[in-house]
Order: C-alpha cells, then structure tokens, then sequence
C-alpha cells in the first residue's frame, strides 16, 4: 500500500506538472538554445526527479528496472499506479540471470552484462534509446552510483534517473555518514560508531 501511494504521487505529480509546460531552455556552449520537450520538477526529500515526460499528450509510459531480481511486488505496485492513473505501462526489466522472478512480469525481458563490466551501461543505453525509455529506477546499490554519474546524458535522451544525487548515494552508503546526517537534521537514531 505504501509503495503503491508512493508511486501515484509520482507518476501524479508528474502527469500534472507536464500540463504547466512544454518547453525547456538550457545553456550550451555558452548560448540559450531551446529545446521541445516536457519537464516537470518534483523534490522528494533528497530525491530531485527532473525530466522529460509527455504523458498528458501520449498517456503512456516506458520504464527501465535494472538489475530487477525478486522485486514482483515494486513491478505490481507500479502497474497499479499506472492503472489507476489511466496511464498504459510498459515494464522493461533487466537481469543477469533469466531466472529472476521479476523478469517473468516484465513485458520486455532482457538479460544483460553484470554491473562491475564495461558492456552493461552500454547494453542498458542500447535499451533507452531502442524502446524510448522514459524512467530509468536502478533497484540495487550497485548501480547507483553509474546511473547518478549518467543523469545528464539520460536526461539528454530523454530519460529520467529516479535516483538521488551521488552526494546523497555516498551518504546512505555510509551507516557513520547516515547517522550523522540524520541527528543533524533532528531524527532520532540509534548511536553508531567505529570501535578503535
């Protein structure tokens, strides 16, 4: 229930931010070149989505699961966001084994390079720009930082990484680096720290 809340206000919040615009202007090479394309803006705690999505005019969209796993239940919840919405749903999942029970649920099913070799960012760009991939939602920690170094040339595709900055990354990887920033803004966590 909670990941299905979770996903409506994203896919909601960008179904209704996409109505506000349909152009973005950006610096390249030192001039203001304006680009045809759908932004939407939404802030999640850390989480900044920024992208390009047209959903208001084609009503559907394209997300990309990488390293997809058990994950049946994130596949589910999406589906059923996506149905309530009236948004049609395209689920690629990727994987290094075509054992993975996500993958079963996925409309397209691909199996890819393991995360640690050069071929698997290139086999999942190859995937964005075949199937015109909207969303991208790596689903382990090690791609993580990949996709956060990518964010621009994804956004350039036209494809959104739901992923947080690599500041962030570094931060949650980090149990010392979590604690610390969780007491800084005010929550309640159990002490941690290195034994010497």
């Amino acid at each position: 229930t909670c990941f299905t809340l979770l996903i409506l206000i994203i896919l909601d919040n960008i179904k209704l931010r996409v109505k506000k615009a349909d152009k973005l202007y950006h610096k390249s090479d030192n001039q203001i070149k304006m680009k045809k394309i759908r932004p939407y803006q939404m802030h999640l705690d850390h989480v900044v989505i920024l992208g390009d999505f047209n959903i208001n005019r084609k009503n559907s969209i394209t997300i990309l699961f990488t390293c997809v796993g058990r994950r049946v239940a994130l596949l589910a919840a999406f589906r059923k966001a996506c149905k309530q919405l009236k948004i049609n749903c395209t689920i690629i999942g990727t994987d290094t084994t075509p054992l993975s029970a996500a993958l079963q649920c996925c409309d397209i099913k691909k199996i890819v390079s393991p995360v640690n070799t050069p071929k698997y960012t290139q086999q999942i760009f190859a995937l964005i720009k075949q199937h015109d991939v909207d969303l991208l939602i790596p689903t382990v920690d090690l791609d993580l930082h990949i996709w956060s170094k990518q964010r621009d040339k994804l956004m350039r595709l036209g494809c959104t990484p739901l992923i947080s900055s690599e500041k962030v990354i570094a931060t949650c990887l980090d149990k010392r680096k979590t604690y610390k920033e969780l007491l800084k803004h005010g929550f309640d966590a159990p002490e941690t720290f290195t034994p010497k």
